[in-house]
């Protein structure tokens, strides 16, 4: 449990907002990520289950998170055959290389995502009667896309390379066609449905981005890696990393030994996943993040290890064995050297600080200091400042009813002021203003 959110030291209000809506799911409404229509719930849905049978919500999570990473790797090993491949994909699935840390966290589509592809591509490749096969297929297509619209161009690869495959087990069974068919009209449109009643949206509901985003990302991409090889620009595991994979790239391009056609898919996918990053107007609202590339990146290793596990030359399995061990060591080492933090946001320490000061209160804070310490206290209600974007507004209300108010000053307030107008309520200091390391707060009670 290094990466889970029982420990996490990372952890912030994206992750956060998972766990609330793991302690009060409702379908009606957490289909989607709050207040927005977009990365499928999958984590927070499951583990609500977990939190009906008494588990507290940040564990709840955790254990989902790692029971689908745990079934990532039992559905994708069965495409390797070597022991020491198997092993290395371990490690990639469950130590992951610091850039790409969010392959793991629940705050992000792609632990999801990769379920629902490793049970596409398990499904596709085993004996099961086809009647039933296809259109679970179509199913899990359909989950898949639930989780993350980026999965769209893993489903188109796979028509394009097993085409004629598709073509002569698909279209010679009318069944089959008429299934699977029925399976996407109704996955379709409840997908369609679920967009449309979601919370939210805004900027999101924009996917394709516009001719000078697109080139700005493709600048973006090429700056990125001009540092990742960089050792000055750089964390040394990954400046190791990076040139280790263009080593063993090269090595493959030498040999040009082919690769089998489930290779090929993931290569291709890593190169499509890259193009879907640069044409989407989500990654330049986010100022082109290098966590958008993460499927790209573990596409690209399944593709080596895939290559790997059919070969005996030294040239492409030592440089794969190193790879995947530097790569799970870039995570220790962001871990343990970095402290993660981010200006104007309370740490983890910082938060259970704050959550020993009182037995029961609401905060008032920004969006980033408002909702963990609402996910990591069972006596403590939370809501973003009235200016920031209040993605579970059900819990505003409940905040001003408690006794006291702990409000937080930084990334929000220049001062602690003597009577604050929030959310149509007036509050009342009843406290000196008091500093947790670069944090000011002060209580205040509700008297309008």
């Amino acid at each position: 449990m290094w990466y889970g959110l029982v420990y996490y030291k990372g952890f912030n209000s994206d992750m956060a907002i998972h766990v609330l809506m793991a302690e009060d799911f409702q379908f009606s409404r957490d289909l989607y990520f709050r207040g927005q229509s977009r990365l499928g719930s999958l984590i927070p849905m499951l583990a609500s289950l977990l939190v009906a049978l008494g588990i507290n919500a940040v564990w709840a999570v955790s254990i989902i998170t790692y029971t689908l990473m745990f079934g990532n790797f039992v559905m994708l090993q069965t495409f390797l055959k070597k022991t020491w491949t198997k092993l290395a994909l371990a490690v990639t699935l469950f130590f992951p290389n610091w850039a790409f840390i969010e392959q793991i966290l629940p705050a992000h589509p792609y632990v999801s995502h990769l379920f629902f592809l490793s049970i596409l591509l398990v499904l596709f490749h085993s004996q099961l009667k086809n009647d039933y096969k296809y259109p679970l297929m179509v199913l899990s297509s359909v989950f898949m896309i639930w989780t993350s619209e980026m999965a769209l161009i893993n489903i188109i690869i796979l028509i394009i390379v097993w085409f004629n495959e598709l073509r002569k087990e698909v279209l010679s069974n009318h069944k089959v066609v008429l299934w699977s068919f029925i399976t996407l009209i109704l996955g379709s449109i409840t997908i369609l449905w679920v967009k449309l009643s979601a919370t939210g949206g805004g900027d999101y509901n924009h996917f394709l981005a516009s001719k000078t985003e697109f080139f700005e990302a493709v600048k973006n991409f090429k700056n990125q890696l001009l540092s990742a090889v960089s050792y000055g620009g750089n964390k040394p595991p990954v400046f190791w990393l990076t040139w280790l994979l263009v080593v063993l790239t090269g090595s493959l391009l030498v040999i040009r030994r082919k690769p089998v056609k489930l290779a090929w898919y993931f290569i291709l996918c890593s190169l499509a996943s890259v193009g879907m990053v640069w044409v989407s107007h989500w990654a330049s609202l986010n100022y082109y993040p290098h966590r958008y590339y993460t499927p790209a990146y573990l596409q690209f290793i399944f593709f080596l290890l895939l290559m790997a596990d059919v070969s005996r030359n030294w040239f492409i399995i030592i440089p794969t064995v190193l790879s995947c061990i530097i790569s799970s060591y870039s995570g220790y080492y962001l871990i343990n050297h970095f402290s993660l933090e981010v200006d104007d946001r309370l740490n983890r320490i910082e938060m259970n600080e704050l959550i020993d000061k009182g037995k029961t209160f609401g905060v008032l804070a920004s969006y980033w200091n408002s909702y963990p310490i609402d996910a990591l206290s069972e006596n403590i209600v939370a809501t973003p400042d009235e200016y920031s974007y209040n993605r579970i507004p059900e819990r505003t209300g409940r905040v001003f009813e408690q006794d006291s108010v702990l409000v937080i000053r930084n990334g929000f307030l220049e001062t602690l002021p003597d009577t604050l107008l929030q959310h149509g309520h007036k509050l009342l200091r009843i406290s000196d203003a008091r500093q947790l390391n670069e944090f000011d707060y002060a209580f205040y009670k509700v008297i309008e």
